[in-house]
């Protein structure tokens, strides 16, 4: 956007629109809001509507078929929560918010807090007092507005989600890193040194968090600076979301189970049914490392696709099935637990209640797998 000049160039403004489709594309719509001032501050002055065009045209053609379905599903969703907050499956909104002045400061407190971490997000509001100083400077001037604009938006909007404003991240870094190179330029011979340790101390806990066996700190100022775990208090942060960490070791591991499928004469387009109840490994986990290790998407669930599980689940070669406790199939009352655990169990849902027991008939043993936590997986065979 920046090397466009305000889409008066061609190139880098078709290179926008490609970026803003891909970026469109690994999230539903937490890239859009952030554009819209930028662009329509570049449509005032630029007026290059040919250019635009064309790098919407991109944009469209990468993302419009997959929009046009999703507001057909969805968009009856999104609105109330935008102005209200986190709906329940009860219908109840759940927003946890932050105290006043916080709330309104909610995504510059986040920059320190599970965003940013202490140092890096530090650096990121320096960034911004002094980019609020030198706003008359051309590319300082646009990316704080970029910046400065999609903090108010997000702001404004009732809902609060750390993850809403990540893409502002780059642009806060951004400035950081100029404040931090104005600084060193006037530090003379010890200005090597400053931008080093600075950044050194930035990226510790990404790397103290990579590690094969992080510490295990109480939150304090000492775990803020090296692990990124912040001891700001709830009542100010609101509702926290992780963003990142190490991934947690379930125990869990499908790369044979193509192989041990294909032995029963099941083959990679052959429907499969998944369920998870009461376990660490979701439906959503298990659905995902089974469609990769399958390398297909045969494959649905009780929670995750209820209508599918109710129409086809007579075509159904396998059940995947993963709980904690003594029952190893699944019967109508879990199905029901697993629901209300998830999204809430709705009346349209009571034929699915049937389906275990006709599963049941059909199963004729498979095998097992004991992972962490006291959880099984347990793989059904279907005839």
């Amino acid at each position: 956007w920046l090397a466009s000049d305000h889409l008066r160039r061609r190139g880098p403004a078709l290179a926008f629109g490609l970026f803003l489709g891909l970026g469109l594309m690994t999230d539903r719509l937490g890239v859009l809001p952030l554009v819209l001032v930028p662009l329509a501050t570049s449509l005032a002055v630029g007026r290059a509507w040919g250019n635009a065009g064309k790098a919407a045209a991109v944009t469209l053609a990468l993302t419009l078929w997959w929009y046009w379905g999703f507001a057909g599903r969805f968009l009856h969703e999104l609105v109330p929560q935008l102005l209200g907050g986190e709906v329940s499956a009860a219908g109840d909104f759940v927003e946890e918010r932050a105290v006043f002045p916080f709330s309104w400061l909610h995504y510059l407190v986040l920059w320190i807090d599970v965003q940013l971490g202490l140092v890096s997000g530090a650096l990121a509001l320096c960034g911004l007092g002094w980019a609020t100083r030198r706003r008359g400077e051309r590319d300082v001037g646009r990316v704080l507005l970029w910046l400065g604009a999609g903090l108010l938006l997000f702001t404004l909007v009732p809902k609060r989600q750390p993850f809403y404003t990540l893409p502002l991240l780059p642009a806060a870094c951004a400035l950081g890193g100029a404040a931090l190179a104005a600084v060193a330029r006037r530090s003379g011979r010890f200005a090597p040194a400053i931008v080093a340790a600075v950044l050194a101390l930035a990226a510790m806990p990404n790397v103290v968090n990579s590690s094969p066996e992080p510490p295990d700190w109480n939150p304090g100022l000492a775990s803020w600076g090296v692990m990124g775990a912040s001891p700001l208090p709830q009542a100010i942060v609101g509702r926290r979301y992780p963003l990142g960490g190490p991934p947690r070791n379930h125990g869990i591991d499908l790369s044979a189970l193509p192989d041990q499928l294909a032995q029963h004469g099941i083959g990679r387009d052959d429907l499969v049914l998944a369920m998870s109840v009461d376990a660490q490994v979701t439906e959503s986990y298990l659905l995902s490392l089974a469609r990769i290790a399958r390398r297909s998407v045969a494959l649905i669930g009780f929670t995750l696709h209820p209508d599918g599980v109710q129409e086809r689940h007579g075509d159904a070669k396998a059940l995947l099935y993963v709980t904690r406790g003594a029952e190893t199939f699944p019967t109508a009352e879990q199905v029901r637990l697993a629901h209300e655990q998830y999204f809430g169990w709705q009346p349209q849902y009571e034929p699915l209640l049937a389906v275990p027991a006709v599963l049941r008939e059909r199963a004729t043993g498979g095998f097992r797998q004991d992972l962490r936590e006291g959880e099984v997986l347990h793989v059904w065979i279907l005839r």
